[in-house]
């Protein structure tokens, strides 16, 4: 399975450089240059994992995860210049998984994703069977977080997709 990271940093040179450290390890990064643009692709694309910044224009990192938390549980890893004390206990506070300060060993960096997404989703596939659920035509992928329509990929927000899932999940049943 093919893993999607969502960073969102306003580095585009350190982007680029996290997309080729992620590329082998067959892991895609998708990325954001702000807080704004992260929280769009964050709903259009389901990623499995955050790398959020702290300090980007329009949406900084805290309220970009503040908003994320509403809606999502998924893992979430700070990624900062900023060390204080103070920032790294509010980061935790508000959901993060972990909190990484700048300037920071890659391969390190690679290693604790990795870590984030075997705890979060490979041991669960050992505790539940991969199954996919299908109903008609629409074929829904928990595992992967994906749905499709007649072998096509649907390209559904991560709302969408939830709720997709549950009336899937609770076919022949009213649901309020």
């Amino acid at each position: 399975m093919t893993y999607r990271v969502l960073a969102a940093d306003d580095e585009t040179e350190l982007l680029d450089a996290l997309e080729l450290f992620f590329a082998k390890e067959n892991i895609e990064l998708i990325k954001a240059k702000d807080g704004i643009e992260a929280l769009e692709k964050f709903r259009s694309t389901n990623p499995q994992l955050l790398l959020l910044d702290i300090m980007m224009p329009g949406m900084d990192g805290f309220q970009l995860l503040r908003t994320i938390r509403k809606e999502s549980n998924v893992p979430a890893l700070m990624l900062t210049a900023r060390d204080q004390d103070v920032d790294k206990i509010l980061g935790l506070q508000l959901g993060a998984d972990d909190y990484i300060t700048k300037p920071y060993n890659p391969l390190e960096l690679v290693a604790r994703v990795k870590a984030q997404l075997r705890r979060t989703y490979d041991y669960l596939k050992h505790e539940l069977p991969d199954q996919l659920i299908e109903i008609h035509d629409l074929t829904l992928n928990p595992a992967a977080g994906t749905a499709s329509k007649r072998g096509e990929e649907l390209p559904l927000t991560r709302s969408e997709y939830l709720i997709l899932e549950l009336l899937m999940q609770n076919a022949g049943r009213v649901l309020t």
